[in-house]
Order: C-alpha cells, then structure tokens, then sequence
C-alpha cells in the first residue's frame, strides 16, 4: 500500500491541491484497496493466507 501515496501525493501537487484533499485522497486510495481485497475470495483463487483474513467467508471456502 505504501506505493499509493508517492503517486496520489504527485497527482495532488500537479493540481495544486490541499493538504486536506490529499488526505482525502490517500484515505480514498486505502479504502478501494480495501474493497478490492474484500472482493477477492482466495479460497477460489487459491491466494496465501494474507488476503485471507479480508473476507474469511466466501461461498467457495471449504468447510
């Protein structure tokens, strides 16, 4: 996740934003990252355990 802030604090700079809508903006970046993770389910992708932890029920999860 640590590459997100070079990129958003680059982007915020070329625009001339704020430093609270950077704030905004890298608060954003974690929270998609955080629904991507959720939407992945690693028992079907046969992902390692770190992702597993997002969302530990998925319909494909063997029990």
């Amino acid at each position: 996740m640590p590459d997100t802030i070079p990129a958003v604090l680059a982007a915020a700079q070329h625009a001339g934003r704020s430093g609270h809508d950077l704030t905004r903006s890298v608060a954003t970046a974690y929270e998609i990252r955080i629904a991507q993770a959720r939407g992945i389910c690693p028992h079907a992708h046969e992902i390692g355990a770190a992702i597993a932890t997002a969302r530990p029920r998925c319909p494909s999860a063997r029990t």
